[in-house]
């Protein structure tokens, strides 16, 4: 055989082998690309769920709720998801309390169509019974609006404090906000103890925190600071978003007591983090949770009325 001829089919079959390998090496790169791809995809809401669980059986509830919105109705909708409002001690009531959207379903279709919203457990909530679940904790929040806080702005938070309510022994925890000029509005790095000085706290403390304001700014401030409670996002845990807030005046201490087992469904669209104005909507239904509940579903008619299946309203 000519040499020519030998060089020749030995160059075609190192080349047959370099294509091979470069479409072996494209292949495994794609699969790691896809499982990289998925992982990163579910990595929130499994991560959600392995720091929220407080119970490491096997066969454990997970820590969550899920309130089902069925559209039996002849046309598109959207809804929305909102906190009710804390109560607070007589001594410090915020003049206005605003609902911010917590969170907003995509155009459900008609008649068959349905969205559920997914509701971290959070302080201000009953426990799980049976699950060996406790009420998780207050996310106290702060933030600028930037702009006067009319309904429609969307408030996002600059600050967080994590915080657990009393027990009724003594009292909840309690953080304070600060805003020297130049800086963002931020809670102390400390979280404050309990008042040991309190005059009754098993009357006090039973389901609250604390959330105070330093005289660091104005009560003029342009920037319109904010203070009160958010959730976070169950599909993205690092993201906390504004629930119900209330203006930050300086000086102020607010005893608060999460609401967080009660929840409005509206029929509207509106953006997440968004301030809410009941006046626009008329379409509401309110969902209570009570302790080993897990589920809710409501219905959104044909007449246009919410009818409640699961849940207590």
């Amino acid at each position: 055989m000519p040499a020519e001829s030998v060089i020749s089919q030995q160059s075609v079959s190192l080349s047959l082998e370099n294509a091979a390998g470069r479409i072996t090496e494209t292949l495994a790169t794609q699969t790691i690309s896809s499982a990289s791809s998925t992982l990163k995809d579910i990595t929130p809401l499994a991560a959600f769920r392995y720091a929220s669980a407080t119970t490491a059986e096997p066969n454990a509830m997970p820590p969550r709720r899920t309130l089902t919105v069925r559209n039996y109705s002849s046309r598109p909708q959207s809804f929305v998801l909102l906190a009710s409002p804390p109560t607070f001690a007589p001594l410090a009531v915020p003049d206005v309390v605003r609902h911010c959207v917590y969170q907003a379903s995509l155009l459900v279709a008609p008649e068959t169509g349905s969205h559920t919203f997914i509701i971290p457990l959070l302080g201000g909530q009953p426990s799980l019974e049976g699950t060996g679940t406790a009420s998780g904790p207050v996310y106290a929040i702060t933030g600028c609006a930037r702009q006067k806080p009319d309904p429609g702005v969307t408030l996002f938070v600059s600050d967080v404090q994590t915080l657990q309510e009393g027990d009724g022994v003594g009292p909840g925890e309690r953080c304070r906000m600060t805003m020297p000029d130049g800086f963002e509005a931020a809670f102390s790095k400390q979280k404050m103890p309990a008042d040991p000085d309190d005059e009754d706290p098993v009357v006090n403390s039973k389901g609250t925190v604390g959330i105070e304001t330093d005289n660091s700014f104005d009560s003029t401030n342009p920037g319109y600071p904010f203070v009160g409670l958010g959730a976070p996002n169950p599909y993205n845990p690092r993201e906390i978003v504004p629930a119900v807030t209330w203006d930050a005046v300086p000086g102020n201490a607010y005893l608060v007591r999460p609401n967080l087992h009660t929840w409005i469904v509206a029929r509207d669209t509106a953006e997440k983090g968004s301030i809410y104005d009941f006046a626009q909507s008329t379409k509401v239904e309110t969902v209570s949770f009570t302790a080993g509940d897990v589920a809710a579903e409501v219905i959104f008619e044909k007449d246009g009325t919410f009818t409640l299946i699961k849940g207590a309203s």
